[in-house]
């Protein structure tokens, strides 16, 4: 019998193994139980307010809504989708339908609506209709969305498409540049531009009522064109409104008639 004690190498150290890529892996031991998860109301809620880390700086930053509607909220990837019952709506598409309109600024929630910013989404979007079948270049629609939007409806009283059919003549009639000098449009005259009495005609608007809206308008309408992007004073804006400026009082070197800004606009 052996003595495998008695066996030894004076070249391998007994304190090292003998295959030099032999190792032991030094780990902690695994806990033989788990720390109980803590099951009640408190625990569970503070459980989800740490998942959710919301940002509190980041939105009070945001003051204004998104009107340029910079994010797309695709509701229709959800259509026929539903939540659970504890939802606001069951409906997951007009969920995000919400959203969306929350994101452009037309609500604030599911109750609160912009109805201003409403109103002057419809009159610029019908500005840029009948712009279009007058023929009328981008510059003039934009002036045109300037000052249409800047009406008091409850004042004026009138159809919507009147309003903005005597905005658009009012624009071109006043255009002096080479496209729309031939082009004019005013009770006043006795030969009118073919293309705006064929889109009155189409439109049902009496003559009397163009005479009385575009007579109205030399008299209220300003040199001063207003911001042709939803403003928060509009309607009813007013060149003297602007702030942290002030009228001066003589004509400068290079300054048209009219309202004359220090500083500009």
């Amino acid at each position: 019998m052996i003595d495998t004690k008695s066996i030894s190498d004076a070249s391998i150290p007994m304190n090292e193994p003998s295959d030099p890529r032999a190792f032991t892996v030094e780990v902690d031991p695994s806990p033989d139980t788990l720390p109980a998860e803590d099951s009640s109301t408190e625990g569970r809620g503070k459980k989800q307010r740490e998942s959710l880390r919301i940002d509190a700086a980041a939105y009070r930053a945001l003051k204004k809504p998104d009107t340029d509607w910079a994010t797309t909220i695709n509701h229709t990837e959800v259509r026929g989708q539903r939540w659970r019952a504890d939802f606001l709506y069951r409906d997951r598409e007009k969920y995000f339908e919400m959203l969306s309109a929350i994101n452009r600024g037309e609500q604030n929630g599911p109750t609160w609506e912009h109805s201003e910013l409403q109103t002057y989404e419809l009159r610029k979007h019908l500005v840029e209709v009948i712009g279009e079948m007058l023929n009328m270049t981008g510059r003039q629609i934009e002036q045109a969305i300037a000052r249409a939007t800047n009406i008091d409806g409850q004042k004026f009283g009138q159809r919507l498409e009147l309003l903005v059919f005597c905005t658009c003549a009012y624009v071109v009639h006043r255009d002096e540049t080479d496209y729309a000098k031939n082009r004019h449009y005013h009770p006043n005259r006795d030969e009118n531009d073919k293309l705006f009495e064929k889109v009155a005609e189409t439109l049902e608007l009496a003559e009397f009522r163009i005479e009385n809206v575009c007579r109205m308008f030399d008299q209220t309408f300003t040199k001063e064109l207003p911001p042709v992007k939803f403003d928060d004073r509009k309607p009813n804006w007013k060149p003297n409104s602007h702030p942290n400026k002030r009228v001066v009082d003589s004509v400068s070197k290079g300054v048209q008639e009219g309202h004359r800004w220090k500083g500009g606009i």
